[in-house]
């Protein structure tokens, strides 16, 4: 028998970075190139099965789409509460430079230290140019557990990104 688990998980970033089409190709499946700016917040459900240990666990994964403008960031203590994991988004280097604000401001709502975060990139088909050595200094600084480079229009590791922050959320819940 299946261990059920729910687990709210928050994308963070700039606006325009593409959290939004990231959400929709995990939840549905595609690419919809006609997304809107997010107003606030959104959230999708989306129920996945993932493995720990030889063991199953039916987990459904609250997908909080938080809006990257500054004037929700006011907003954010009602809609970070109770995350579990956080997925930090950008899509250049101006974006990954401000998701040093995005954590000072997370810091003030949450215990960020203690919720497994992971480092999204977005866009790889447009080839955009980073700076690995800033993307590294920014992992260890932030204490980032994973880095992936996505796709929503490919596709490229939407699927291994929400799998691996349900795999980081599970484990406290494991330990306790």
């Amino acid at each position: 028998m299946m261990e059920e688990h729910l687990f709210k998980i928050a994308m963070v970033g700039e606006p325009g970075v593409g959290k939004t089409t990231a959400i929709a190709r995990f939840v549905n499946g595609r690419f919809n190139s006609d997304t809107k700016s997010t107003l606030g917040v959104d959230f999708s459900l989306k129920h996945v099965s993932i493995k720990l240990d030889e063991t199953d666990y039916k987990t459904t994964l609250q997908i909080w789409d938080i809006a990257g403008e500054h004037r929700y960031r006011d907003l954010m203590a009602i809609f970070i509460s109770g995350t579990k994991g956080l997925l930090l988004v950008f899509d250049n280097m101006n974006s990954l430079e401000s998701l040093q604000e995005w954590l000072e401001v997370l810091d003030s709502h949450i215990p960020i230290k203690e919720i497994p975060k992971i480092l999204i990139s977005t866009k790889d088909d447009l080839n955009p140019t980073l700076d690995d050595n800033t993307i590294r200094i920014f992992i260890s600084d932030y204490n980032v557990s994973k880095y992936f480079t996505t796709s929503s229009v490919t596709g490229k590791n939407i699927e291994e990104m929400f799998e691996r922050i349900s795999q980081l959320a599970m484990i406290p819940s494991l330990l306790a």
